[in-house]
């Protein structure tokens, strides 16, 4: 069975305050000391207040994404206007639109789409140790790949790590609890579709 500490942060902070609130109202009960619970919730108000930290940072950074994209627009248009009076002065020799970094550069050939990497397979050890090997499937040396997994019971994918190699040692796991993988390839922000989805510990301990 899996832990009874709630892996997300939001959801162990409520448990938290749940386990607080009724460890107070049955304290001759639960076998632990006032002081014990008054230094738990001083930690509970501490992960408190750091929560709303990062919620106020994640804000704070999506104000500011809007406000540049804003400006870098607004930037690129006043930008293209200018230039495209350059480009269409007759004076203006090709050796200067070069040094001014407004020539046309070559059409690339499209590249050729990722592939699902292919053959996805995962060893699970006594130490929490999981090593995963998978294969290319035709993929470029250049492509990288990102670790997905989902524990427990968890039903969302979490990316564990990008890695340009076609393995990866995943470690400080509980051994026995039930894990699923899945690759998916990346090149110049393009993704190929997931690899197929190997499950460590179907039957969980």
């Amino acid at each position: 069975m899996g832990d009874y500490l709630p892996r997300k942060d939001m959801e162990f902070q409520e448990w938290l305050s749940n386990f607080l609130s009724v460890s107070k109202e049955n304290l001759s009960m639960v076998g632990v000391s006032s002081e014990d619970l008054k230094s738990l919730a001083e930690s509970h108000s501490q992960l408190i207040n750091a929560l709303e930290c990062v919620e106020i940072t994640r804000n704070a950074y999506l104000q500011a994404t809007q406000i540049k994209e804003t400006v870098r627009n607004a930037a690129n248009a006043e930008a293209r206007s200018v230039v495209r009076r350059v480009q269409a002065n007759p004076a203006v020799t090709s050796a200067l639109k070069s040094k001014l970094n407004i020539t046309v550069r070559e059409i690339r050939a499209p590249q050729v789409p990722l592939t699902s990497p292919t053959k996805l397979v995962a060893v699970g050890y006594d130490n929490g140790q999981h090593d995963l090997r998978w294969q290319r499937n035709g993929n470029p040396v250049n492509a990288h790949y990102i670790i997905e997994s989902k524990a427990g019971t968890d039903l969302n994918w979490t990316k564990l790590d990008v890695v340009t190699a076609t393995k990866y040692r995943h470690t400080g796991q509980s051994p026995g609890i039930k894990i699923v993988y899945r690759i998916i390839a990346r090149r110049s922000g393009k993704l190929s579709p997931p690899s197929n989805e190997f499950t460590l510990y179907e039957e969980s301990v």
